[in-house]
């Protein structure tokens, strides 16, 4: 059986088909349509892009919040799994503005010490769920999962040999050192200086500036810098590699 793979933000839409094996055999991108605002149209707009009806869809939206949480070493000892999730949503609203209670969570250790630990934390809100979920019953798929397209090139499998910062919308994703340790950060993008002010903010380390190539990998189009590689999705190789 075909797996779908939806990608939908406000600006660019697209979908990848998988056949059993893991191998991409169709692939369709697409400017959102003028209109489409709410993650529904999204998903149909994503839908439409390739003629196969879809059945199992993952769908990563950047509507989907996520965030970086720091809790103290000892907070999340001796608790289940979906208690650690509320525990981490309560933290995470904070920064987010999402309320814990009307929001699916999910967390990823991302490391610690004696003192505290990181966690990378997803929220998807009821109406994102619902939303999407309603569009893909409409068109007789199944939602299988849903998430922040963020941190893929950074943290996959086939993470990108170079050093990568992601940029998604209003939010930028790299790594920095933290308690000693190289582990991803979620942090604001601010671009009205350009995408080399950006890059001048985040400098590489002393030891590992010029070692790696700088990347910028989004779904913008018109984003230049003099001292990175911009690999935008809306190219279709591009996308290709990164689905």
């Amino acid at each position: 059986m075909t797996r779908t793979l939806l990608l939908i933000t406000p600006g660019f839409v697209a979908r990848g088909d998988f056949d059993a094996r893991g191998r991409l055999v169709a692939l369709g991108k697409a400017v959102a349509p003028p209109g489409a605002a709410d993650a529904g149209s999204l998903t149909l707009a994503a839908l439409g892009l390739v003629k196969a009806r879809a059945r199992k869809v993952w769908v990563l939206s950047t509507a989907a919040v996520t965030a970086i949480v720091e809790v103290s070493a000892n907070r999340l000892q001796g608790v289940s799994e979906q208690e650690r999730f509320t525990a981490l949503a309560f933290e995470a609203e904070a920064l987010t503005g999402v309320p814990a209670g009307s929001s699916l969570t999910v967390a990823r250790r991302l490391g610690g010490d004696s003192v505290a630990e990181t966690w990378w934390v997803t929220q998807v809100s009821e109406r994102l769920r619902q939303e999407v979920d309603a569009e893909l019953l409409r068109h007789g798929a199944q939602l299988a999962g849903l998430a922040h397209p963020g941190g893929m090139v950074l943290t996959g499998e086939n993470a990108s040999n170079a050093e990568v910062m992601e940029v998604w919308d209003d939010l930028l994703f790299l790594r920095q050192r933290h308690r000693g340790a190289a582990m991803l950060d979620i942090l604001p993008a601010e671009l009205s200086g350009g995408l080399d002010m950006l890059l001048a903010r985040f400098p590489a380390p002393e030891a590992e500036a010029g070692k790696l190539p700088r990347e910028v990998w989004t779904t913008r189009s018109g984003l230049n810098a003099s001292g990175a590689t911009v690999r935008s999705l809306q190219d279709a190789e591009t996308l290709q590699g990164w689905f």
